[in-house]
């Protein structure tokens, strides 16, 4: 009876319809329609029940307007739309597959929400515009071995699991602007003939793959680039734009121009699989070009890799070394002034710890310090050696509280006048930085470590000198350059 009553109404709509179109609704009838115009939403209470839709080999010569679909399943094949498509704001809980389509008119998919749905475009052709715009996609998407004639954008829309355009021609421009691709994405042999935009403040391409992607044209990178990559592709018409790095594989077979890459910022982020030379190759660019800091990130990019496989390697002993006096110091002359900043902090963590061993330890762990007298004042005849745990103020006050801050402040400044003169104990003979700070001075002291503060002592002057030299070197170096 219910059978019998569809097609009444079936027989209904082709007298009132009439150019034919091939609808098959399975599992349980197909419809032909003759008609000029079809709008999908005439149809929804009919196929409200249905469980697949598909339009196979049909041709269809005006606009067409899709509404939110309870169907679990829409196939689209072999067919042709001389009108446009309009799915706008719309909420999408089925499967949109299309294959080997062409469409004549422009489409729209903008604003439109798939609610965990796939959307596939195979093979298909795009002869007008194509607008794909604030769609927030929960699905994954492919759009494969498509082309887009024209103009086709994809602006601020959202993308939360795998994406991928291979093997897509873009004939005209192209705009990705203020796109998120949260999860995975490939653009692998895709083609761009005219320029493609990846920029916008909001713009985040994650794990992105543009292996082998052909840019014939003048294309544009800023925005937020994490744990892409960029391999066996010409980059020489790429434009990096304040584009932020972040873990970015560097392999492809034609470098960007050096004044396009520049203002990428975290240039050290850079790094590469096997194939080091397109970033050295990249570092003597920039060195050339006059771009030395760019060209120093480059540097510490490829030795931090190249320190990473010999720890695969099972280098142990040189990935220590590199890591301990290379790498974290300064990044390998990259941060030259990372030295100098660790220098001043050791400074104040050296002191504290001489005044918590002089202030809380026993007596053979002090600092004992000598006043030496001056040979013009006869007041002062003999040496006196003060141990720092017993020293105090010339001015003592009365109160009991005040008198012991005053006591614990005292073997503070004392401690860390240690500390500054261990970090300048640095240079040749008599010719020391150190002797400059005691004469800052009015007092002739001298400081003598005592138990365990000698060898903590020996330590701070050994990574002193040592971080300073660093220093030197790259900053004496980075002036040269």
């Amino acid at each position: 009876m219910l059978l019998n009553i569809k097609l009444l109404i079936a027989a209904f709509i082709i007298v009132i319809f009439g150019p034919p179109i091939s609808f098959a609704f399975t599992p349980d009838f197909n419809f032909d329609f003759d008609s000029t115009s079809i709008k999908i939403d005439t149809l929804s209470k009919l196929l409200s029940d249905m469980k697949r839709i598909s339009i196979n080999n049909s041709i269809i010569s005006d606009s067409i307007y899709f509404p939110d679909y309870s169907a679990s399943n829409i196939f689209i094949a072999n067919s042709t739309f001389y009108g446009s498509i309009d799915l706008t704001n719309c909420k999408v809980d089925s499967d949109l597959h299309i294959v080997n389509t062409d469409f004549y008119k422009p489409v729209r998919f903008t604003g439109t929400e798939f609610q965990k749905s796939r959307l596939y475009f195979i093979n298909c052709r795009f002869h007008d515009s194509t607008f794909f715009n604030e769609m927030r996609m929960h699905g994954a998407v492919s759009i494969n071995k498509c082309e887009f004639k024209k103009y086709v954008t994809f602006e601020g829309s959202t993308f939360s699991e795998y994406v991928d355009f291979d093997e897509s021609v873009f004939e005209d421009e192209s705009f990705f602007r203020s796109i998120s691709i949260l999860d995975e994405g490939s653009f692998y042999l895709t083609i761009f003939n005219q320029p493609v935009y990846f920029d916008g403040r909001e713009l985040q391409l994650n794990k992105v793959s543009f292996d082998s992607t052909f840019f014939n044209n003048e294309s544009y990178f800023s925005g937020g680039l994490i744990d892409c990559e960029f391999a066996n592709t010409d980059l020489s018409k790429v434009i990096f734009y304040w584009v932020r790095l972040q873990n970015i594989i560097f392999e492809p077979n034609v470098n960007p121009i050096t004044s396009n890459i520049a203002l990428a910022t975290n240039l050290d982020q850079l790094t590469f699989n096997e194939n080091p030379v397109p970033l050295i190759r990249l570092y003597g660019e920039l060195k050339r070009d006059g771009f030395y800091d760019q060209a120093m990130a480059l540097n510490y990019a490829v030795k931090k890799r190249q320190n990473e496989i010999s720890f695969r390697e099972g280098n142990y002993l040189t990935f220590l070394f590199r890591l301990i006096f290379l790498e974290l110091p300064c990044k390998y002359g990259y941060l030259y002034w990372r030295p100098l900043k660790w220098w001043f902090n050791s400074i104040w963590i050296f002191g504290f710890i001489y005044f918590l061993i002089c202030r809380f330890g026993s007596l053979k762990n002090s600092i004992q310090y000598t006043l030496i007298p001056a040979a013009y004042d006869k007041s002062e005849c003999e040496y006196k050696s003060v141990l720092l745990s017993e020293t105090l103020f010339s001015y003592e006050p009365k109160v009991k509280y005040l008198k012991y801050i005053f006591r614990n402040l005292r073997i503070l400044l004392e401690s860390l006048y240690f500390s500054i003169l261990n970090a300048t104990n640095v240079g040749l003979r008599e010719y020391q930085v150190s002797r400059l700070v005691k004469y800052l001075r009015t007092k002739n002291l001298e400081y003598l470590p005592l138990g365990v503060i000698r060898p903590i002592s020996a330590i701070q002057t050994a990574i002193s000198a040592y971080l300073i030299f660093l220093w030197l070197i790259f900053f004496v170096k980075g002036i040269f350059e």
